[in-house]
Formats: C-alpha cells, structure tokens, sequence
C-alpha cells in the first residue's frame, strides 16, 4: 500500500480527479531520427568475427584521423556470452569491459566509471544497460545479439543520439529475427518518410507482440507444407508478410499499456 501511495496508477488518479488530461512528452518508445540504423545479416557463427573486424577498423579509422575511439556499447543476449566478448575485444587490442547482472555492485560501478571517463570506450553489456544508463558522447551501439521486442531494441539504440547528437545503430541478425527485423525496417522507413512512429510499451504490448510473432511463424510452417518441403522465403518477403497480417500500434495506441 505504501508504495502504491508513493506511486499511483492513472486509474487510482481518475478516482479523486474529474476528466483529468495525461501528458506524455515525446513519442512512446519511437526510434529516433537521429540515429542511422545499419542492419546486417550474418550466421550466428560469424557474429564475433564480424564484430571484431567492425569495431578494429573503427579502431584503426580513428587513429588515422587522431580522433579518440567513439564510445560504443555492443548488447549481447547472455551473462556468458558477454564476458567471452569483451575478453576477445580487449585480445585484439580494444579497451572493452563487460556490464552484467553477475557482477557486483562495486564491479558494475567501476565499469560504469571507466566507460564514462574514456579509460575503456567499448561498453560489452546485457540488456541491463538498455534502460536508464545516460553516457554522453555514446556514438556507436552494436546489438550483436538483437532483443525478443521491438521496445526493447528502441531503448538499446536510445543509447546513442541523444541530445541532438547524431548516432549510429549496428545489428547482427540471423533467421530467428525476421519478424523483429520486418518491424525495425518498417520503422527505418517511417522515420526517413517523417511518418509518426510508436510502439506499444508495457506487459499488453509484449504479450500482443508475442502473439503476433506466435502467428508468424504458424504462417509460414502452413506455407512450406503447402509447397511440400522446406522452403526459403527472403526478407523482403517476410517483411511484407508481416506488415500485411500483424496489428501495428499507431500513435496514441499505447494507452492502455502506459499503466503495466
């Protein structure tokens, strides 16, 4: 009770209060503008390779022009897999610490501090630096594994292009990811077109994605047993597919969830 005295839901407001007006600034989980998204396909083999070749010539870019290595956070998936990653950034000669929820509070508080004061530009972390963490200067965000939900990659390159900086998104995607793919292509071209984008947020929103995704993927079983065997439907396809069938949320359409 105390802290839903502290923190009160729309509804419990609407209890006290006659037609009251919720503001909302800015856009519900909308990519931003500034930020160029690149999209790469690659096999889930090769993801390590690709990014180490990535961030070397990144590396090597910058020292020809004198400038300091860009900041950059590169999000994996797994606590594992994020310690492996950092250890083979820092094998070829990268500044690189890893950020997770299986290091201790002091651990997390020296990467934090190292990363915002230059000493180590590459960030290696979960989806536990998505939300909340506010560097300055992050110029480069790699997802070399991409989130389950489109709100959650929304916050993953929200870390780069603030205040009206420009930024740069680089995701790794495989075959898993088509149908999260087919949504940030959709959202790339709104964005250039200068179409209002927004995406639902909150336990409706994900449990609606999922359910479409659920969808999805019965489609396109139902489609290779009808050509009868397998079958290989290339992205621009799936995109389609998807845009035709699912339920995009639209500007506004996040009300119901903003209360989750």
């Amino acid at each position: 009770m105390f802290l839903n005295f502290l923190f009160p839901s729309l509804t419990q407001f609407q209890e006290y209060l006659a037609d009251p007006v919720q503001v909302k600034v800015g856009k519900v989980s909308s990519p931003t503008a500034n930020v160029i998204q690149i999209l790469l396909k690659v096999s889930e083999s090769e993801k390590i390779d690709r990014l180490l070749a990535l961030l070397v010539e990144e590396a090597s870019q910058a020292e020809r022009s004198g400038h300091p290595f860009p900041l950059t956070i590169v999000f994996v998936e797994r606590k594992t897999r994020c310690d492996e990653v950092a250890e083979a950034l820092v094998v070829q000669g990268l500044h690189a610490v890893a950020l997770h929820g299986g290091r201790n509070q002091s651990e997390r508080e020296s990467a934090l501090h190292d990363f915002r004061n230059g000493s180590t530009n590459i960030l290696v972390a979960t989806d536990v630096a998505s939300r909340g963490l506010d560097v300055t200067g992050v110029a480069h965000v790699v997802n070399l594994d991409l989130p389950k939900t489109m709100e959650d990659y929304v916050h993953r390159i929200g870390r780069t292009g603030r205040a009206g900086s420009m930024g740069q998104a680089t995701s790794f995607y495989t075959d898993r990811d088509m149908f999260l793919v087919a949504h940030i292509k959709k959202a790339i071209v709104d964005v250039e077109s200068g179409n209002a984008v927004a995406f639902a947020t909150g336990k409706v929103a994900r449990r609606k994605e999922r359910e479409a995704a659920a969808a999805y993927k019965g489609a396109r079983i139902t489609m290779s047993k009808s050509m009868m065997g397998p079958t290989s439907i290339n992205i621009e396809d799936k995109y389609r597919f998807m845009i035709a069938t699912s339920n995009i949320k639209r500007e506004g359409a996040a009300d119901s969830a903003w209360d989750d």
